[in-house]
């Protein structure tokens, strides 16, 4: 009977008992005690950075993303504001975490924002368009 062929738990009983097997303890030792402290945080760091550049593209970000999260990773000010901004996620200064501005229209990024003017010049981009279609309006009557 084939792997393709068994049951999910039947499956998982045999990778539980593999685990358990004297020679993969030992392999799985020595793997872990190679990997350095700096080595994992680089992993997550690497992995913080590709998930933060899909959430840009699923946004509707368009341009060089490598120079970008660059300037996301070394911007410490709002560029609106001026305000110190943090990496807090939760109430406590959530107003000052650091969020990528772009143009929902063209998907041109913009600046490196605090969460309050980022939010403004939503309002702002919002109204623009309105104020667009009103005069389109006027216009062509």
């Amino acid at each position: 009977m084939g792997w393709e062929n068994k049951t999910v738990e039947e499956r998982r009983k045999y990778m539980r008992e593999y685990a358990q097997r004297p020679y993969v303890k030992e392999k799985t030792k020595k793997r872990l005690a190679e990997v350095t402290e700096e080595e994992r945080k680089n992993k997550n760091a690497k992995y913080r950075d590709t998930k933060r550049v899909y959430e840009w593209r699923r946004a509707g970000l368009k341009g060089d993303y490598e120079k970008i999260n660059e300037r996301y990773l070394t911007a410490e000010k709002c560029e609106c504001c001026d305000i110190k901004l943090t990496e807090t996620i939760g109430k406590k200064g959530a107003h000052r975490r650091k969020v990528m501005d772009h143009d929902h229209q063209s998907g041109a990024f913009r600046n490196i924002v605090c969460v309050v003017c980022n939010n403004k010049r939503g309002v702002v981009d919002r109204k623009k368009n309105l104020v667009l279609l009103d005069l389109h309006r006027y216009f062509n009557r």
